[in-house]
């Protein structure tokens, strides 16, 4: 029998050992509840990043498509407004606004082009046979029959009854000279072009509407084509534009799948039309998906080891060297999973040094985790041309005088090869157990991908994708600038109006396949002749525009001569052996009284349809032809 001594020695190494044990398993629970706030924290922050990389994605393509959309509109309504004219002062369409239209892109985008009476019957149509429908019940006719709204019209999206085809019209009305109805003139668009556009923009399963402030969809992707006219003015997109009416973004279901998308929406210029890009958001979340399952099954596996490794202490306190050598064990665990995670995590003090660096810190430096712990942060990883100001912001966040909130930031570090790696930043300040701060722990995860990918976003929205030369609205971006800068200077400036000759024969002989070699081969020779400070773009069609700085008029056409000579000896493989191709230039210096740089080029325009006129493959400038 024990005596009481050795009784009361039992109990209290007994309760010694039962509270020892009550405090590592609160620590045990603690720990797992840590681990998944951090886990569900990690997770939120991830699929935030995705939601917003979607929404940049979406932001830039619907602003592509929407100039494009503007620049038809544009067109189209320039295209009424000389019909309108030619109609109310003339009463016809006279043979050279018919010529004019006729070299115009008109049918790329237009399926018919026509003048209605004052019953809905056709005066005009650029069909080769006269229509005999009547469209006195269209929306594009009856909306200016009761009045002259002095503007135009864009109807909902129908089939066509003279074209077959899905199209919506932009349509104007005809007065007569007392100002009564004279009829009316209209402008089908093909939804098809729309989807065509979309199409060569985004790979990616995402879906686009072109919708009008009454709501009805005029031109979608070829997925929902069946849904052309359908309303959507009770829909999320339109309780978003009557807060936000420019632009805007959210996530809701979607009232055609009744599935959750990612929606970024903008208008049209003043056009009272919207288009929307959006993408299901279990596509655009798949690889946040994936990651979600690595983060909670990493987190779950960790919390089922350490309840399993409480239960076995609670059962037998007598196994507390196993037990101690186990925790050491998850808590490596643990690391790797943090590893896992994909962060670079650092630990340094209030002079910079390394004191902590995991194992997927060492990856992305180049180094062994343990070779940089001693080392100054600074020294290794930050690039030289910010790092004096990178270690004076440092100076003052461990001082306490920049306070003691995280800061989270994008910023450049350097492999152990040179290489510079974009990281997102988050930081914070270690302290000590008596409150003084002691150093900080800087975590960052590698998104130098997503950079890439973002400046590839950026160069599609203003390269023409077909040629690599700047597009049109870039191009007249520059242009303006180099426009305003001979204002100021009065330094020569010359500007060059290409156009392939006969370029819909070569498309309808060999196909769209070898008319595309033929606009990749123009392109190819204005890189090679031309100087890197002039400036190339795809003006549109089989029309490019080169403007040369520091140029004469003289100057100008020998850089144009030696353009023609190339092309002329250019050769395309064809079908049935080479194909030769010719074009026609334009060309006209800057003078004081070219206020804009629209109105050099409508000079160099005039002076390529008088080279056109003249036999092609030849230039004309503004003085003459050559």
């Amino acid at each position: 029998m024990k005596s009481p001594a050795q009784s009361t020695i039992s109990r209290g190494t007994s309760l010694h050992t039962y509270t020892l044990s009550l405090w590592i398993e609160l620590a045990g629970i603690l720990l797992i509840a840590l681990l998944w706030v951090a886990t569900i924290r990690m997770v939120q922050q991830d699929y935030d990043d995705e939601l917003q990389a979607a929404f940049h994605t979406q932001a830039i393509l619907a602003r592509a498509l929407g100039l494009e959309m503007q620049e038809v509109l544009n067109d189209a309504d320039g295209v009424l407004l000389a019909m309108k004219q030619s109609q109310e002062t003339r009463g016809n369409i006279t043979a050279e606004l018919r010529q004019v239209l006729e070299m115009s892109n008109l049918a790329k985008f237009a399926a018919q082009a026509s003048i209605l009476d004052t019953r809905g019957n056709f005066l005009f149509s650029f069909r080769p046979v006269q229509p005999t429908a009547n469209l006195a019940d269209r929306p594009q006719f009856r909306a200016h029959v009761a009045r002259d709204t002095g503007t135009y019209f864009i109807g909902p999206a129908v089939q066509g009854r003279v074209s077959g085809v899905p199209s919506f019209h932009i349509s104007r009305r005809i007065n007569n000279p007392d100002g009564s109805f004279g009829g009316v003139v209209s402008l089908a668009l093909q939804t098809r072009y729309f989807t065509e556009i979309f199409a060569k923009i985004t790979r990616e399963p995402r879906t686009f509407f072109l919708l009008g402030q009454d709501g009805l969809i005029r031109a979608t992707d070829e997925a929902f084509a069946g849904m052309l006219g359908r309303s959507l003015k009770e829909s999320h997109v339109f309780e978003k534009i009557n807060i936000d009416p420019l632009q805007g973004e959210y996530v809701g279901i979607g009232a055609l799948t009744q599935q959750r998308r990612i929606v970024s929406y903008r208008a049209v210029g003043t056009y009272p039309l919207y288009v929307t890009v959006s993408i299901r958001e279990n596509e655009a979340m798949e690889r946040h998906r994936l990651r979600r399952s690595i983060y909670f099954g990493s987190a779950g596996l960790t919390s089922l080891l350490l309840l399993g490794l409480l239960v076995g202490l609670y059962r037998s306190q007598k196994k507390q060297e196993l037990l101690a050598h186990s925790i050491l064990q998850e808590k490596e665990r643990a690391e790797s999973y943090l590893d896992m995670a994909g962060a670079l995590i650092v630990a340094v003090d209030t002079t910079g040094r390394i004191t902590m660096l995991n194992r997927r810190g060492g990856e992305i430096l180049g180094y062994p985790e343990t070779e940089l712990v001693g080392k100054n942060w600074f020294d290794i990883a930050v690039p030289s041309d910010y790092r004096d100001l990178a270690i004076g912001a440092f100076h003052n966040y461990v001082a306490g005088t920049a306070g003691e909130l995280s800061v989270h930031t994008d910023l450049r570090v350097l492999d152990s090869q040179g290489q510079v790696h974009i990281l997102d930043w988050t930081s914070s300040l270690l302290h000590d157990e008596q409150g003084n701060i002691v150093g900080a722990l800087i975590s960052g995860k590698d998104v130098t991908e997503r950079h890439r990918l973002e400046e590839e976003l950026k160069i599609m929205a203003t390269t023409d994708s077909l040629t690599g030369l700047s597009n049109r609205r870039h191009f007249l971006d520059l242009a303006a600038a180099a426009m305003a800068n001979y204002r100021r200077n009065c330094r020569p400036l010359a500007l060059l109006m290409l156009d392939i000759d006969r370029f819909k024969r070569i498309n309808d002989s060999y196909g769209h396949v070898t008319g595309d070699q033929v606009l990749m081969a123009l392109a190819d020779t204005l890189r090679e002749t031309l100087r890197s400070a002039d400036l190339c773009g795809r003006y549109g069609g089989e029309e490019f525009v080169c403007l040369l700085p520091e140029t004469t008029e003289i100057e100008a056409r020998l850089v144009a001569e030696r353009l023609r000579r190339a092309m002329a000896d250019r050769r395309i493989a064809a079908a049935d052996g080479e194909l030769r191709f010719t074009v026609s230039i334009g060309l006209a210096e800057a003078t004081p009284g070219d206020s804009t740089i629209e109105t050099l080029l409508q000079r160099a325009d005039v002076a390529m349809y008088e080279a056109k006129a003249a036999g092609r493959n030849r230039i004309v400038s503004c003085g003459g032809a050559g």
